[in-house]
């Protein structure tokens, strides 16, 4: 049985992540972990630790939580002492998907960058399902795959994808921008990792910026999932790309459907 890891903060948002993670729980046949950190600073002239009655509160705001959650997917929790981004990138390593909100976030770049889930992206290799604020789930039809460059992916680091389209029978498209005019032949010659999932590509060479590209890419193909690959070491892989493609990327690709990023070498 698969493991989902939920980081919750119990805020509306988090809570909508937690119903969303539910509905794929159902999907991949998973289990979920909430997951809650907490911080504390000793007042002076305090002698006793106040980390059990934090705890002991954040005990509280879990089981309340679970209650609200539908009760058809196996849920335990975890609460631990920390800074989030450290104590889920710990976590993550026991666990195939982690799951959260993404609260006041409206643009990619504040999703990367300026979030405790952007945070996250970066200090793990596990994937990383960000959901936008107030996003409920619907069936996922048609899933989006971002592809920086023609360099091949391996399958273990698209197994969610390729799951995930196995479960749902959902459509895939591939998304290339580059201005070499040879893409059209290259890239589905690198896609073998996608096995034998149908997919369609679409190699984009129009002038126009990356993110205004992936938007209308989204638009047009009615997106229900978007997937895109961060990649370690010296590669500039999609996630990279479409961060420095503009200073104004937050206010042109507004961040409406689940982002799931994955992890390659």
């Amino acid at each position: 049985m698969k493991k989902i890891l939920v980081p919750t903060d119990f805020s509306d948002n988090a809570l909508n992540a937690a119903n969303y993670a539910i509905s794929i729980a159902k999907i991949l046949q998973a289990r979920i972990t909430l997951f809650h950190t907490f911080q504390s600073s000793q007042p002076a002239g305090v002698l006793k630790s106040l980390d059990p009655i934090l705890e002991q509160d954040a005990e509280n705001e879990m089981n309340a939580l679970i209650k609200k959650l539908p009760g058809d997917v196996p849920v335990d929790f975890k609460i631990v002492k920390g800074d989030p981004v450290s104590a889920i990138a710990r976590q993550s390593g026991s666990f195939d998907l982690i799951v959260m909100g993404t609260q006041g976030a409206t643009g990619l770049k504040e999703v990367f960058i300026g979030s405790v889930t952007g945070g996250v992206m970066r200090h793990t290799q596990t994937p990383v399902l960000a959901i936008p604020s107030g996003y409920h789930f619907h069936t996922i039809q048609c899933i989006g795959f971002a592809v920086a460059d023609l360099q091949l992916y391996s399958k273990e680091s698209t197994a969610l994808v390729r799951e995930l389209v196995d479960e749902l029978k959902a459509r895939v498209f591939v998304f290339h921008q580059s201005e070499n005019m040879e893409a059209e032949v290259e890239v589905p010659s690198n896609l073998e990792w996608m096995g034998d999932i149908p997919y369609t590509v679409s190699i984009v060479n129009n002038g126009k910026g990356l993110n205004v590209n992936i938007h209308d890419f989204v638009e047009n193909k009615n997106i229900d999932l978007l997937c895109m690959v961060r990649r370690k070491r010296n590669f500039t892989g999609f996630f990279e790309r479409l961060l420095k493609d503009s200073v104004t990327l937050s206010h042109v690709f507004q961040c409406k459907i689940p982002l799931l990023i994955l992890h390659s070498e």
